[in-house]
């Protein structure tokens, strides 16, 4: 049987690489970065697909934007023409990818233009991951996915009010189970899920009418770093150039790149009263929006105008207790990604991310409110941010 291509759209991605990789389009096109594959599971080897992995990166140069798919992006009201005219004729270069396999571990990392390289993280996870489980769980179906997910969603409405079910937003793009399950999981929130008409990914908002839901991701963050002249400035100048590019909306901005306190700290009355919200991806979260919600009090701002998005390792239980929580005081919106698109029985997803390594050369951070999540392979310039921001 001869090998079929996972990706075959453009805009089977998230939405939030676009409206980055516009910013970057006007404000920073010639900047270069390197970014680098983390499986977080030490122990599983991931080597044995290098072969299939290459395969499937060569398949994607013959990708690119359909004139249907342009008509979309453009109907969205985000997109200028001069960057939708640099996307029609953009190309995915195999040749960016280095893919080696080092101590039984798969090693892999693309260096150079960030404007030409930032959509490919969310597709190589999504290539990986598939890959992966469908070596490992060769037997399963979308429809066992899709009966699990409405068994969840049945036991959800019956353990909660039908009118207070949270809103969800599905952020499961890289780390599905694969493309065919995810299809299905969308399908069957849109049959059975009261709250849901919004997803990250573009194609599968497009092919279904939902909503595609995205602002921007730590990379747009940890690259400012080196982009500020003084290191202790770098969250407020990414906020304000991310606003530069989008003065009327995708005004919610993450915490926990350096961390909350650090955040909070630049997070001024301009600056919370410009943005929509703010998103949650560490800690946790009860502790965390108590502190949002105490923030703009302090400021004076009304919380009934504001949004928390919620989006670290959320399940159903978890979601539904935060919204019981805090949707009285803020607006509150769950975005849910590997317990929708790889929850299945007797499966364990992949722990895997991409993560930005260097900026211009120069190494960047990633500290975040969970050991776990910290990014920093330079000891010495992990020094220095933590001194920056008075970290222990």
């Amino acid at each position: 049987m001869s090998i079929q291509p996972i990706i075959t759209s453009m805009l089977d991605n998230d939405i939030y690489k676009f409206h980055m990789q516009q910013a970057v389009f006007h404000q920073y096109p010639a900047k270069k970065m390197k970014a680098k594959l983390i499986c977080r599971n030490k122990n599983e080897d991931l080597s044995f697909l290098i072969n299939d992995i290459k395969k499937q990166i060569n398949f994607m140069s013959n990708i690119s934007l359909t004139s249907t798919e342009e008509d979309y992006l453009k109907s969205l009201g985000f997109y200028q023409d001069d960057f939708l005219n640099y996307l029609r004729k953009f190309k995915f270069k195999p040749a960016d990818i280095s893919l080696t396999t080092k101590n039984n571990q798969l090693e892999l990392t693309y260096n150079g233009n960030w404007l030409d390289l930032i959509l490919w993280e969310v597709p190589l996870l999504a290539i990986i991951s598939e890959l992966r489980n469908k070596y490992l769980y060769p037997f399963i179906r979308s429809e066992d996915a899709g009966d699990y997910l409405e068994k969840k969603i049945k036991n959800l409405k019956e353990s909660s009010n039908h009118s207070s079910i949270f809103n969800l937003v599905d952020f499961g793009t890289r780390r599905r189970f694969s493309k065919s399950v995810h299809e299905k999981i969308i399908k069957t929130l849109k049959s059975h899920f009261p709250n849901f008409n919004s997803t990250s990914n573009v194609a599968l908002a497009k092919k279904f009418s939902l909503n595609p839901v995205g602002t921007q991701a730590h990379e747009w963050f940890q690259a400012h770093q080196q982009i500020s002249k003084k290191l202790s400035d770098f969250q407020v100048l990414a906020l304000n150039k991310w606003t530069l590019e989008y003065p009327q909306n995708l005004k919610i901005a993450l915490t926990d790149t350096i961390n909350l306190k650090s955040f909070l700290k630049d997070f001024d009355y301009d600056l919370a009263n410009q943005y929509d919200g703010v998103r949650h991806d560490s800690g946790d979260p009860f502790v965390w929006a108590s502190k949002i919600i105490s923030h703009y009090s302090k400021l004076g701002i009304n919380c009934k105008e504001k949004t928390l998005v919620f989006s670290d390792s959320l399940t159903f239980k978890k979601a539904q207790s935060l919204h019981e929580e805090f949707s009285d005081f803020i607006n509150v919106i769950f975005g849910i990604g590997t317990s929708l698109t790889c929850d299945i029985p007797d499966v364990e997803p992949a722990n895997i991310v991409i993560k930005l390594e260097t900026f211009q050369n120069r190494p960047v951070a990633k500290i975040s409110d969970e050991p776990v999540k910290s990014v920093c392979p330079d000891r010495e310039f992990l020094k220095e941010i933590k001194k920056t921001f008075n970290i222990d």
